[in-house]
């Protein structure tokens, strides 16, 4: 799904050519890097950044729950007693 970021651009010819990088950073990340060879900035397509979140809110989410399975208390409730009390 994701891979290392493998295309480095320098500012200044990334600023020249906009329009060209924007459409390769839909395909993959581009890192924008300054001319004293510094890391400055990561550019990513919609669609990419998106799915980035959506992994990460994954990552989250199966983190959280495999907490609350070590927590467990035993304290379940039924679905069917969850609809009897609040009328559903």
């Amino acid at each position: 799904m994701f891979t290392k970021i493998q295309n480095f651009i320098s500012a200044s010819d990334f600023r020249k050519n906009l329009s060209k990088y924007f459409k390769e950073a839909k395909e993959s990340p581009l890192v924008i890097s300054t001319g004293r060879g510094g890391e400055v900035s990561v550019v990513l397509g919609s669609e990419l950044y998106n799915k980035l979140v959506e992994v990460y809110e994954d990552a989250i989410d199966s983190k959280e729950l495999t907490q609350l399975i070590h927590e467990d208390k035993g304290g379940h409730v039924s679905w069917k007693d969850v609809k009897k009390k609040h009328a559903f």
